[in-house]
């Protein structure tokens, strides 16, 4: 019996599920071979076939293969089995294209792990906020009085988006960092999903929506850029995106690193030590204040819809899918690396 192209494809989604499963669990040879050695040549290459474009790619093929795909439910699919087919030879080729471009890098060792960072107490979370915040008082004081805000300021974002570089970063990283980053074309889409900025996995581009608040858009692309670099585990990109800004000569790029570090926690406080907020809370400046009141405000605009329910929901499920084993809340583990590095006194020389 003969079987056709197609249901060739569909079938090598079994082997590629085998292998996906053992590189899961072989973090060692992920790294190795893929993330430190193959990647860095199709990040090369990509960086330089997409970055010639002035829109972002990736928004386009997405738009195209979900335009493609609500055409061919409407007016091909006939519940037929030629149609299951070629369902599953599309998955099949997007799961390989997917993890081959990109994905792999979820499976390699996380920062967490190879530093051996533990689950931070109480009373180190105190020290750490304590100290964050005598720091981001105090580069807010550089930009004017304690009741400035980053609005009251002229914060160029085409200028962040052309310039910035995620720095600072050597100790970790084996590819050379690159301006890479493009504006999204579906900015309202993401914004109604939470998503300030992604990375393509398809064209590796770092695609940032540039209607987020100001306070959020320097982290964000330096964010997308740790991504870039193959650091797919979130709280290892929100590290280095921390590290970066606060190390930053621009004083609006490290105060919004600062801010974006202080964020997570003050959110900590208030979800497991409330009855102690306002202890630290009093201590920061106005001005502070109000940029973080008026990122929620924004945020909220866009928070109480299905879109964005429904995305959180997926988005869990393809986190914990992709060797995160805390979904959604892997962003906030990024504690665990601040409390480590302001204990180090702030050096990564003990990274």
């Amino acid at each position: 019996m003969r079987i056709g192209f197609k249901k060739i494809i569909a079938l090598l989604l079994i082997p590629q599920v085998l292998i996906l499963y053992y590189l899961k669990n072989n973090p060692r040879i992920v790294e190795e071979y893929y993330s430190e050695y193959i990647y860095q040549y199709i990040f090369k290459y990509y960086s330089m076939l997409f970055s010639g474009f002035s829109i972002a790619i990736g928004d386009l093929i997405f738009f195209l293969a979900f335009i493609s795909f609500v055409i061919y439910f409407i007016f091909f699919f006939r519940f037929k089995k030629n149609d299951f087919v070629n369902i599953i030879a599309v998955i099949s080729i997007i799961i390989f294209l997917f993890y081959s471009l990109w994905g792999l890098n979820y499976f390699k060792t996380p920062l967490i792990s190879k530093l051996n960072i533990s689950e931070v107490n109480y009373e180190s979370l105190e020290k750490t906020l304590t100290e964050l915040i005598n720091d981001v008082n105090q580069i807010h004081l550089s930009l004017g009085d304690e009741n400035i805000t980053i609005n009251d300021l002229e914060f160029d974002k085409e200028k962040v988006i052309s310039e910035l570089k995620l720095n600072n970063v050597n100790k970790f990283n084996k590819i050379p960092t690159t301006k890479f980053v493009k504006k999204s074309i579906l900015p309202e889409l993401y914004l109604y999903q939470g998503v300030s900025g992604y990375i393509n996995p398809f064209t590796l581009e770092a695609i940032v929506v540039k209607k987020i608040p100001s306070i959020d858009f320097a982290i964000t692309v330096l964010h997308e850029q740790a991504h870039q670099l193959g650091y797919a585990a979130e709280e290892d990109a929100n590290f280095l995106a921390f590290i970066s800004s606060i190390n930053n000569q621009d004083p609006l790029v490290k105060y919004s690193g600062y801010v974006f570090g202080l964020t997570f926690f003050l959110n900590e406080i208030q979800i497991n030590h409330k009855e102690n907020l306002s202890l630290f809370t009093d201590k920061i400046n106005p001005g502070i204040i109000d940029d973080i009141k008026s990122r929620r405000k924004f945020w909220a605009k866009y928070s109480n819809n299905i879109i964005n329910d429904v995305h959180s929901i997926l988005y869990n499920f393809y986190l914990k899918s992709n060797n995160q084993k805390s979904g959604i809340r892997s962003y906030s583990r990024i504690l665990n690396h601040i409390v480590n590095y302001y204990e180090n006194d702030k050096s990564l020389l003990n990274y």
